[in-house]
């Protein structure tokens, strides 16, 4: 099952990258050990860091609660561009931005903003959802799918009727 998604991923990558096949397939590859492999790591330092703070405030530890608190508060932080590499990556940096939406960047643009959870809302419509597909793309359940610049400052893309979408950042990440 785990190779088909890396095939699926894969071949993806290979379509939406202007990069060689071979090189995308690579670049795919790595990119989906770099999650597995730290994933379960940063889940597990979580659950450490809230064990530890659960056993600061029952023993009244206010100095440890405060920094375990920064810890968690930092490392739960979305990644800076430059570092975003897996789709989780690309979810967490997303999550809670805002972005003009439009079918260019030079458009009177609607805004597009991702929400946690895998929900968006575009101007005042009702929420859809969204997925990062991997450390650039990102599929809206209304059938667009959007592919971010490599500084993650703006996007391209199509909508399911094939429309053009393209939009810039108007907020940083949280």
């Amino acid at each position: 099952m785990k190779q088909n998604a890396l095939l699926i991923i894969c071949l993806f990558t290979s379509v939406a990258s202007a990069a060689p096949p071979d090189l995308a397939a690579a670049r795919a590859r790595y990119d989906a050990a770099i999650a597995s492999a730290t994933n379960p790591i940063r889940e597990r330092y979580i659950q450490d860091l809230q064990q530890l703070k659960s056993r600061a405030m029952t023993q009244k530890n206010l100095e440890l609660a405060v920094a375990v608190d920064a810890e968690l508060a930092e490392f739960a932080a979305p990644p800076t561009a430059n570092a975003i590499r897996t789709a989780t990556d690309l979810t967490r940096y997303l999550e809670g931005t805002l972005w003009t939406w439009g079918t260019s960047l030079s458009t009177a643009p609607s805004k597009l903003q991702f929400l946690k959870g895998g929900t968006c809302i575009i101007n005042n419509d009702p929420p859809t959802r969204w997925t990062a597909e991997d450390g650039f793309t990102v599929s809206l359940s209304l059938g667009a799918k959007l592919k971010f610049s490599s500084d993650y400052n703006r996007y391209e893309g199509k909508v399911s009727s094939g429309e053009p979408r393209a939009g810039k950042r108007l907020t940083k990440p949280k």
